[in-house]
């Protein structure tokens, strides 16, 4: 039963607010985050960019921290031996018997890890892949935020949040990146988001 009472314009302004692609509801955050996946976007370059510049200038240091320890451990052995040689010498001048290995300290021989991969080796290509990842996941989120904001690729965008779990690696830049993917999860998945990526695709 129409009220009799109700302004002639109400219908009309009521069907006015929400037109056929309006933007309702957590539809109208998809656009805040979109723009945080450019910022993150932005945060993962400059971690980028750090790690590159580590995996070229740290291993060089590393190498030389290597070389020293070497020469130490070295010195180290010569030192054990040498103090050896003073106890077989003195025990021949009181007349006992060298043959005899109970008698005799042994030296215990330090590990050597020549054949093992040095660190140094190691770190450009840690450094490197974790840089290379960084800058990847950046890629990915700077185009999906760009589309993002004008509605398009949900699909893609979906595909940039879960990408940001890769950031675990990152350590400096997981916290942001893995809140904003739930944050973005919880956006993207709802009915409100879904129907305004397809009304304006």
């Amino acid at each position: 039963m129409d009220n009799p009472y109700q302004s002639p314009f109400s219908s009309g302004l009521a069907q006015s607010q929400s037109p056929a692609g309006a933007i309702v509801g957590r539809a109208k955050q998809i656009r805040i985050v979109a723009v945080l996946m450019i910022v993150n976007a932005g945060l993962l370059l400059v971690m980028a960019a750090i790690l590159g510049v580590m995996a070229v200038f740290l291993p060089p240091v590393m190498a030389d921290i290597e070389k020293h320890k070497q020469e130490a451990r070295e010195q180290m052995q010569e030192m054990k031996h040498k103090e050896l040689e003073k106890i077989r010498e003195q025990a021949r001048r009181a007349g006992a018997r060298v043959e005899d290995e109970e008698e005799v300290p042994r030296i215990k021989e330090l590990p050597d890890n020549s054949a093992a991969v040095p660190f140094s080796q190691v770190l450009p290509w840690m450094y490197g892949g974790v840089s290379a990842l960084a800058a990847l996941v950046a890629g990915v989120n700077a185009l999906a935020g760009w589309q993002n904001y004008h509605y398009r690729g949900r699909a893609f965008g979906l595909i940039a949040l879960f990408s940001n779990l890769v950031t675990i690696f990152t350590c400096y830049c997981a916290p942001t990146s893995i809140a904003l993917m739930v944050y973005g999860l919880v956006v993207y998945l709802s009915e409100d988001s879904e129907r305004a990526f397809a009304n304006n695709s």
